[in-house]
C-alpha cells in the first residue's frame, strides 16, 4: 500500500472510504482495517519535505543507453547538462502536482508559505563511494539521490506556468560563510553532516546496507573539513516563497 498509495487523488473528494465486503466472527474486521488506516496515515504523514525531494529518480540516469545516464556520481549537481535537465523536468512535473493539489485546498486569495533548499548542494558528490572494497561500481551506478534545488527564475517560471498562484514574495535566506581553518568550520562541518545524514540514510540504507553508514558519514565529515572550499562554492541558500490563490 505504500508504494502503491497516491492520495492526491483523492483531494477533490476529500474523503478516502474504505469497505468490508466479507463476512466472518471475531476481530479480523477490525485488524484489515485498521491496517489500512495506518498505511494511509503513514503515506500522509510521510509526504516530501519543503520540497527537494523527487517523486523519483529521473530513469534517463540509470539508463546506459541515454546521453543523461549519471555513472559514477548519485547526484546532478557538478555534472553534464544532460543529467541536470531530466532533473530539472522532474522536478517541474512534480511541483505542477503539488500546485494544483494545494490549489484544491485552498481558499482564494488564501496564502501558503514555503521554506525551500534553493541552490545544487555540490558538496553531496563529495560524500565518499569511492571504496571499491566494500562498495561496488555497479551499486555505486544504479544509486542517485533524487533530490533537486530550484533557483528562483526555475520557480517564478514553474508558478507562471500553472496560473493558480501568484508570487506575493520571495526572498533568499540568509546563509552561513565557512572558511578553511576557522575555528566554527568543523562545528558547522559536523551539523552538516548530521543534516545530510538525516535527509539521505534512508536512500543509503536500502541500495548499500546499515553497516556501512557510520563510516560513510564519518569520512564525509572529514572530506568536507578537508575541502571546505567546495562547501562555499555552492552558495547555500534557503528560498523564502509566499504564494497567494488567484481568484479565477
Amino acid at each position: 500500500m505504500k508504494e502503491k498509495l497516491d492520495l492526491d487523488m483523492f483531494l477533490p473528494f476529500n474523503a478516502f472510504h474504505i469497505a468490508d465486503l466479507g463476512r466472518s466472527v471475531g476481530p479480523n474486521t477490525f485488524f484489515s482495517v485498521e491496517n489500512i488506516l495506518e498505511a494511509v496515515k503513514f503515506e500522509y504523514q510521510s509526504g516530501k519535505p519543503a520540497l527537494h525531494l523527487l517523486s523519483r529518480v529521473p530513469k534517463d540516469v540509470l539508463d546506459k543507453n541515454s546521453r543523461a545516464w549519471n555513472k559514477g556520481r548519485i547526484h546532478y549537481s557538478n555534472n553534464q547538462d544532460e543529467v541536470f535537465k531530466v532533473y530539472q523536468t522532474q522536478y517541474a512535473e512534480d511541483m505542477e502536482c503539488f500546485l494544483r493539489a494545494r490549489a484544491l485546498e485552498n481558499l482564494h486569495r488564501g496564502l501558503i508559505v514555503l521554506s525551500l533548499l534553493g541552490s545544487p548542494r555540490h558538496f553531496i558528490e563529495i560524500v565518499g563511494f569511492d571504496q571499491p572494497r566494500v562498495i561496488s561500481e555497479e551499486k555505486v551506478d544504479s544509486f542517485k539521490i533524487p533530490f533537486y534545488f530550484v533557483s528562483p527564475q526555475e520557480l517564478e517560471v514553474i508558478v507562471e506556468r500553472n496560473g493558480c498562484f501568484s508570487i506575493e514574495r520571495l526572498e533568499t535566506l540568509p546563509q552561513h560563510v565557512l572558511k578553511h581553518g576557522t575555528p566554527g568550520a568543523p562545528a558547522i562541518a559536523k551539523v552538516t553532516t548530521s543534516t545530510l545524514r538525516a535527509a539521505t540514510e534512508g536512500f543509503i540504507k536500502q541500495q548499500f546496507g546499515e553497516e556501512i553508514l557510520d563510516d560513510l558519514f564519518s569520512l564525509y565529515q572529514q572530506k568536507l573539513e578537508d575541502q571546505i572550499s567546495i562547501y562555499e562554492s555552492t552558495k547555500p541558500l534557503f528560498l523564502f516563497v509566499v504564494l497567494k490563490r488567484k481568484t479565477n
